[in-house]
């Protein structure tokens, strides 16, 4: 079974501290983490309903359809977010 972190306490934790990388947030060994890590915005922004629910990352990390639609919420929260703090670092904001 994998950790999981539910979007709302993802935003709870990044509104705490907006100056921070979102992947900092996301728990070692998590799904979410490894979403972040290994897959594209592109393809974590087009995800995402249960019935969307990739069946083989579920049975791997253990995750229901629902748990994987929300975790897929919560890395691409995280990328958005630090995509624009690059952003903001470049001067583009």
């Amino acid at each position: 079974m994998t950790t999981k972190m539910s979007l709302d306490e993802f935003e709870k934790k990044l509104a705490a501290d907006l100056d921070t990388l979102a992947l900092d947030l996301l728990p070692e060994g998590s799904f979410a983490r490894w979403v972040y890590e290994q897959k594209s915005y592109p393809v974590v922004h087009d995800a995402h309903t249960p019935a969307e629910a990739n069946r083989g990352e579920c049975k791997k990390w253990g995750l229901s359809a629902e748990e994987w639609a929300e975790q897929m919420a919560v890395a691409r929260a995280a990328m958005a977010h630090d995509m624009k703090l690059d952003l903001i670092k470049e001067g583009y904001f």
